[in-house]
C-alpha cells in the first residue's frame, strides 16, 4: 500500500493547533537560575550580609575578602553544574531519535520533535517509537516496552494496538498514525507527577537552622550591645557600630566555603568512579539513606535475555528459528548461545500471525534438502507437533516449574520440507518433531547481591519496586536474597489497601510487582512519612516520578531514559549497581 501522509500545509496547521512532539524545556538549570539558587542559600545570604556590614563599618579589606569568598563559592557551584550538564548532554546525544514519516506521498527523515498529530510514521526493527501512535499495519511486530512498563519480555503488537513513545521495535515493522504529541502523550502525562516536587537534604535543613539561630543571636547581641553602650556611654552612633561589630564576630563566614569545597571534592571523587552528581548536597544525603528502592529491569538485571537451557539440539534449532542480526533480545540470546552452520542458506521465513502462532525459518543444506525450524509458545508448539499425551504432560509440568522460577520459556521444533514450502502461505502443513523447551532469563547484574548484602550490614533496607510480572519479580527477589518463601505485593492489591494496611505493607514488604508510576510514588511517600530517608534507583520513564520524589534519585546513564536522568540527583554513567554502595560510603 502506498501511504500518502500529511501535506506541508497540514503539518503547519497541526503544528499551530496541537504543537510539536516535545515536552517543555526545563530551565531550572540555566545559568541565571543556578546563580539565583546559590545566592538564595541562607548561608550565602549570611556571607553577603557580613560583606555589607563590613562596608558599613568601613573595613574595606574585610569586605573584599568576604566578597572574594562569595565569588569563590559561586564559581565552584556553577563549575560543578556546567560539568554535570556537559556529561548529561553527551549521554543525551546518544539517544536523540529520528523518525521516518510519510509526507506528501514520500518517506522522509525528520527529528522526532517535529512530528505532529495524524503523521504516518514507519516503524522498523531497531527503531525507538518516536511518538504515541495507533498501529495501522504491521508484520511480526514485537515491541520492548521495559523502559516504560518495567516488563522485561517484549510484547507482540497488531493492527489497532497502541505503540508508546520511547519503546523499542525488536522485530518486524509497522505503519502507525500519531495520536498524541507533547504533554498529551503518555510520556507527557508522567510530567504532572514531576511538577512542584522540591526537596532539601538533611544537611541543607540543618544549615538553615544554624543560620536562623545565628541570625537571631547576632541580632539580639547587636541590639543588646548597642543599647547598653549607648545608655552607659551616651553615644548611640558608636554604640550601634559596636553592636554591629559584635554581631560580625558571631557570623561563621568560613562555613559556606568549607561546605562547598568538601561537597565539591565528593562530587569530583564520585565522578572518577563513574557517578555524575547533579546536586552536590545529594552526596551527603546518600550517606544518610535508610531505604534503597530499586527498579528491577535494567537496574538489578541486565535487561538482556540469557539462555538457561544447555541442550545442543534445542539451542541449534532455536538459533535456526532466529533472525540473523536481529534486535530481538530472544533471537540475540539464541544466536549468542549457538551458531548456525555456515553452509546453510536461509531461503524462506514465516512471521508470527494469528493463524501461524510461531516463527519459522526454512534453510537449505548443501545437499539441497530443506529444514524447517520453529520456536514459539510451548503449548502451541506441542500441539503442532502432535506429541503423545505423557510427553505433553511432562512438557507442561516443566513449563509451570520454569514460570514459577521467573523464566521465559519457548518451545522449539524441526521438520523436513519439500520445495513446495517455498510457495506456501504458511508452514502449518509440515510434520514437525518436538525438539525441546528453551528457558531463558534476564540475568542479575554482577555484584548486585554483594551490594545488597553490604547495604544491609550498613543498616540500609533494599526494596524492589517493578512493573514486571509477580513470578519474575519474586524469582529475582529470591536470587538476590530479599525473599525466602513470601510473595511479592502487586500494584493492584496495593491500591485496595487501607492507610493502616499500606503502612504495614510498606514497613515489611521487600518486593512489589506490577506497580504503575503513581504507585511507585505512593510507596516512596509512605516510606518518607514513616521517617525513612529514601533513595530510588531506576532507568525507565516509569521511574521518573519516584526518582524526583525520593530524597536521593539515582538514574542509570547508559540504558536510562532522558526523563529518568533529568529527574535524578545522581546518574551512574557505567550503570554499575556497586557505585551506589561506594556513594553511600563517600556520603558517610
Amino acid at each position: 500500500m502506498q501511504w500518502q501522509g500529511l501535506s506541508e500545509a497540514e503539518v503547519v496547521e497541526r503544528t499551530l493547533s496541537g504543537g510539536k512532539n516535545s515536552l517543555p524545556v526545563d530551565t531550572s538549570r540555566s545559568l541565571s537560575k543556578q546563580l539565583l539558587g546559590v545566592l538564595k542559600e541562607p548561608m550565602m545570604a549570611l556571607l553577603l550580609i557580613a560583606a555589607l556590614l563590613s562596608l558599613a563599618l568601613g573595613d574595606i579589606v574585610e569586605a573584599i575578602a568576604l566578597l572574594i569568598s562569595v565569588t569563590f563559592v559561586i564559581g565552584i557551584a556553577l563549575f560543578q553544574v556546567r560539568r554535570t550538564d556537559k556529561a548529561l548532554a553527551a549521554l543525551r546525544l546518544l539517544s536523540t531519535p529520528k523518525a521516518s514519516v510519510y509526507r506528501g506521498g514520500e518517506l522522509i527523515q525528520v527529528p522526532s520533535q517535529d512530528l505532529v498529530l495524524d503523521d504516518l510514521i514507519l516503524l522498523k526493527e531497531g527503531d525507538r517509537v518516536p511518538a504515541d501512535c495507533l498501529i495501522l499495519e504491521s508484520s511480526s511486530l514485537t515491541i520492548d516496552e521495559s523502559i516504560l512498563t518495567g516488563e522485561s519480555v517484549a510484547v507482540e503488537k497488531a493492527k489497532g494496538d497502541l505503540a508508546i513513545s520511547g519503546s523499542l521495535i525488536v522485530r518486524g515493522h509497522a505503519v502507525g498514525k500519531v495520536n498524541a504529541v507533547g504533554l498529551a502523550s503518555q510520556l507527557g502525562q508522567l510530567g504532572k507527577w514531576l511538577v512542584g516536587v522540591e526537596k532539601r537534604t538533611v544537611l541543607q535543613r540543618e544549615v538553615d537552622s544554624i543560620v536562623q539561630v545565628v541570625a537571631i543571636v547576632a541580632i539580639a547581641t547587636a541590639v543588646t550591645v548597642s543599647v547598653v553602650y549607648a545608655l552607659t556611654r551616651g553615644d548611640w552612633l558608636v554604640g550601634s557600630l559596636a553592636g554591629i561589630a559584635a554581631a560580625m564576630a558571631l557570623l561563621p563566614e568560613e562555613l559556606p566555603i568549607v561546605l562547598t569545597i568538601f561537597l565539591g571534592l565528593g562530587a569530583w571523587r564520585m565522578a572518577k568512579a563513574g557517578v555524575i552528581v547533579r546536586s552536590n548536597p545529594a552526596i551527603e544525603m546518600l550517606g544518610q539513606i535508610t531505604v534503597l528502592c530499586v527498579d528491577k529491569t535494567g537496574t538489578i538485571t541486565e535487561n538482556e535475555m540469557t539462555l538457561v537451557t544447555k541442550d545442543p539440539q534445542t539451542l541449534r534449532f532455536g538459533a535456526m528459528a532466529s533472525i540473523p542480526d536481529s534486535f530481538d533480545p530472544i533471537d540475540k540470546a539464541f544466536l549468542k548461545a549457538a551458531s548456525i552452520d555456515s553452509d546453510l542458506t536461509l531461503v524462506r521465513e514465516f512471521p508470527l500471525a494469528d493463524e501461524h502462532p510461531f516463527f519459522c525459518q526454512i534453510w537449505r543444506e548443501p545437499s539441497g534438502n530443506l529444514i524447517a525450524a520453529i520456536k514459539g509458545a510451548p503449548e502451541r508448539v506441542v500441539e503442532l507437533c502432535k506429541v503423545a499425551e505423557p510427553q505433553k504432560t511432562e512438557v507442561l509440568n516443566q513449563l509451570d516449574e520454569g514460570a514459577s522460577q521467573g523464566l521465559r520459556i519457548l518451545g522449539v521444533a524441526k521438520a523436513s520440507a519439500s520445495e513446495a514450502i517455498l510457495d506456501a502461505k504458511n508452514a502449518l502443513g509440515l510434520s514437525f518433531e518436538f525438539v525441546g523447551l528453551a528457558a531463558m532469563k534476564d540475568p542479575i547484574r554482577k555484584g548486585v547481591d554483594q551490594a545488597i548484602t553490604e547495604l544491609s550490614r550498613a543498616g540500609v533496607r533494599t526494596i524492589i519496586i517493578t512493573g514486571d510480572y509477580s513470578q519474575t519479580a519474586e524469582a529475582i527477589g529470591r536470587e538476590v536474597g530479599l525473599l525466602s518463601g513470601e510473595k511479592s505485593l502487586s500494584g493492584e492489591t496495593l491500591e485496595q489497601l487501607s492507610s493502616a494496611e499500606l503502612e504495614q505493607a510498606v514497613r515489611t514488604q521487600s518486593v512489589f510487582s506490577r506497580v504503575r508510576p503513581q504507585q511507585k510514588l505512593m510507596i516512596i511517600k509512605e516510606l518518607q512519612r514513616q521517617g525513612e530517608i529514601v533513595a530510588m534507583t531506576g532507568d525507565g520513564v516509569n521511574d521518573s516520578p519516584a526518582l524526583k520524589a525520593a530524597n536521593v534519585g539515582i538514574a542509570m546513564g547508559k540504558r536510562g531514559s532522558e526523563v529518568a536522568r533529568e529527574a535524578a540527583d545522581l546518574v551512574i554513567a557505567d550503570d554499575s549497581f556497586l557505585s551506589i554502595t561506594e556513594g553511600v560510603r563517600a556520603g558517610r
